[in-house]
This record gives C-alpha cells, structure tokens and sequence, in this order.
C-alpha cells in the first residue's frame, strides 16, 4: 500500500520536473489516473479563466467528440465538488438526480469518482473518474486517489507557470531586438 503511494508521488514528481506543456500533461493524468485506480473512463477538467467552466481537457477511455467540451462548474455533482474541495462519490449514477452528467450514463458510466484539483487553496479543476458497474472505492483508494489529485494540482500548476515564463521570455526577446534594432 506505502510503496504503491510511493509510487504514484514519484511519477507526478518526474512529471512535475519535466517541465512538459499543460496538455500533455491533463491528458497523461487523465491515462495515469484511470489505469492507477482501473477506472473505465477518466476526464482532467480545468477550469477556465472566468471560473465558470470546467473544460475537457484530457481524457481516457472515450472518444474525445463523446464528452462535451466543457461542463458547468457551478452546478450538479461537479459543482458540489468544486465548492467544498475534496472527493466526492457516486456508486450509482442513475439513482441521483441532479448531477448533470447525463454523458456519463450514455456512455455507460454507473459509478463516478470525482476530486477537486486545489493548490494553496485554489481551484483549478477536477480529475473525474467512472467505471461500467457499481463500485465504491476502498478507503486505502481514496486516499490514494486524493493524494494522485494533489500531485496533479501540482503539476498542472507548474505547467501553467512553466507557459508564463515562456511567455515572458519571448516578450522580453522581442522587446530587445526591436531595441537593439532601434540603436
């Protein structure tokens, strides 16, 4: 259990230290997360700018045109874990109402996991989880599960951070050749 937990922190961990783009690394947390916990379908949602949205980002286990291309943050299920943090779970999704994951069931969904993704108090999304029949997750799972979703809060934090000071590099390389060129 201890080695297995030691196991997922380092491979965020070399995630992390790889300074790979933001897309690659939504869509490997969506694959590591669903063979991690041998979920069926696995989504990395991040919010966007205006906090509204939680956009697809990453998936695993469907086609990329059987998802929609974002859900709203504020609402159902995703909603509930956007506001108070955390893990939340569904072992039957067609007993709740409410949850506004209707593309879950037609994709055959019956059990849903779903973790915000949080740093220092900030929400920047979400890593949801389903599998094809009733499931509860064990405890030692959701354990593991929430620290996997700190590591990938981690990770989607650098890799924004890692595009800024791109961003900013090649501003400030623009700025001083047309400077250089201005003398």
């Amino acid at each position: 259990h201890y080695l297995d937990r030691l196991q997922v922190l380092n491979e965020l961990n070399q995630l992390i230290a790889s300074n790979v783009d933001i897309n690659r690394v939504v869509k490997n947390l969506a694959r590591e997360v669903a063979f991690r916990f041998g979920a069926d379908l696995a989504l990395t949602l991040v919010l966007d700018e205006h906090q509204q949205e939680l956009e697809v980002k990453g998936g695993y286990g469907c086609a990329p045109t059987m998802v929609p291309k974002s859900i709203d943050s504020t609402a159902g299920f995703l909603g509930q874990v956007m506001r108070l943090g955390g893990h939340l779970s569904l072992s039957d999704i067609k007993v709740n109402d409410g949850h506004n994951l209707k593309f879950f069931t037609e994709l055959g969904i019956t059990s849903v996991n779903a973790c915000c993704l949080e740093v220092k108090g900030e929400s920047l999304g979400a890593l949801l989880v389903g599998f094809r029949h009733e499931t509860v997750m064990p405890q030692n799972d959701l354990i593991r599960f929430e620290e996997f979703c700190q590591g990938a809060a981690v990770a989607i934090a650098n890799a924004r951070s890692q595009e800024r000071i791109t961003s900013y590099t090649e501003r400030l390389e623009e700025l001083v050749t047309q400077r250089t060129s201005d003398l």
